[in-house]
């Protein structure tokens, strides 16, 4: 598989994916990076004094409330804390040889992940803003959303501070995680790289590059943490099959496997996936019960655990509560306060799950598949 600047995290646990005679599917896009790619798209308009690309029609009604959200804190932002950058430049695409340990920018074209233009021996990246600061350094800066913590993608942004930096022959740039929240201001980590920086990045990244063709899969949460597409090729996931589900237990019927066989095996698969993903389930809740609640110190000095977070979420009921409050107050009547309630509510074609059926798959025909309409 290519490597990408984006999956620099992925580069430094395991370098099994980027064997170069690996052919993974493209991993999908979980709707926290999807609500990131749209909102930031729509920031970018507004760096560059282009006309606002909207939401699109791929988001939910939910997600697209978000993407508003985020968009509307971050042009604030953008106007306090970004206000004095000069120069700035959006979703740039470049090109670094390991070998040569020299960069450049990419021509743009319709898709921001097109790296077509670039040599065979060259890995790529985008950023998503760069510009020249107050003290004349230049800036690169990636924006995140979703819950996964801003420190996980340092190794991104310091490798796509190298792209950069080689590319506009700098020695001294400095670069920018900002994660952007739909309820409070973005939040920011800043590192200055300097030319030993930059070569000892190089250095390191060159290495790891070079050492991939003869690399063994290292299979941890990072698996799923940071989307490894190499999962459904990944000769570690039926090593670790064959660890949950006892031998004797798949004699019978067709073996597990990825390729295609027929609808059939396909189905066979589809009951078996159920049946790890139940013993996956066992396993994790023994897991849990065992663990102490502050956590407990392994022997490598990382940490187990489980952390939490704060969420916010509208009250269905209190909402109606407070419709129906305003409404009395206003003095409408009951049908028209039963309207305003309704008015609030949406439909959408919900997934009932892959699963094997007597007669055909019953689906709702008067929806669009994964949109929503108003009610």
């Amino acid at each position: 598989m290519k490597f990408s600047a984006s999956k620099s995290p992925l580069l430094t646990i395991c370098m099994y994916p980027f064997r170069p005679e690996l052919v993974a599917p493209e991993a999908p896009s979980d709707p926290a990076a999807q609500i990131g790619t749209v909102a930031w798209a729509r920031l970018a308009a507004h760096i560059e004094g282009a006309a606002d690309p909207g939401n699109g029609e791929e988001l939910s009604l939910d997600d697209a409330a978000k993407v508003d959200a985020i968009v509307a804190i971050g042009k604030v932002w953008l106007e306090r804390e970004r206000a004095s950058m000069r120069a700035p430049k959006c979703e740039v695409k470049y090109a670094w040889s390991p070998s040569k340990d020299a960069a450049r920018e990419l021509p743009k074209t319709s898709s921001l992940r097109d790296y077509s233009n670039a040599k065979a021996d060259e890995v790529c990246g985008s950023t998503d803003l760069e510009y020249l600061a107050d003290d004349e350094v230049l800036t690169v800066e990636d924006c995140k959303t979703g819950f996964t913590p801003l420190v996980n993608y340092v190794p991104q942004i310091r490798t796509l501070g190298l792209f950069v930096a080689r590319s506009r022959g700098v020695r001294k740039i400095r670069v920018i995680l900002t994660k952007l929240y739909e309820d409070r201001p973005p939040e920011s980590i800043v590192s200055i790289l300097d030319g030993f920086a930059l070569d000892a990045i190089a250095e390191d990244l060159r290495n790891r590059l070079a050492a991939a063709p003869a690399s063994e899969p290292i299979p941890g949460g990072h698996c799923t943490e940071m989307f490894c597409p190499a999962r459904l090729v990944c000769p570690a996931v039926p090593a670790l099959i064959a660890e949950l589900v006892p031998a004797d237990a798949l004699v019978k019927g067709p073996k597990f496997s990825h390729t295609f066989i027929s609808h059939d095996h396909d189905a066979r698969m589809l009951d078996f996936c159920r049946l790890l993903k139940k013993a996956a389930d066992d396993m994790k809740k023994q897991i849990e019960l065992r663990t102490p609640q502050a956590g407990v110190q392994l022997g490598d000095g990382r940490w187990l655990g489980e952390g939490t977070h704060y969420e916010t979420k509208f009250s269905e009921a209190q909402l109606k509560a407070k419709i129906r409050e305003l409404g009395e107050a206003a003095k409408l009547d009951d049908e028209a306060i039963d309207l305003a309630i309704d008015s609030c509510s949406y439909r959408y074609e919900k997934s009932g799950g892959y699963k094997v059926t007597k007669g055909p798959p019953k689906r709702v025909n008067a929806l669009p598949s994964k949109k929503t309409e108003a009610a």
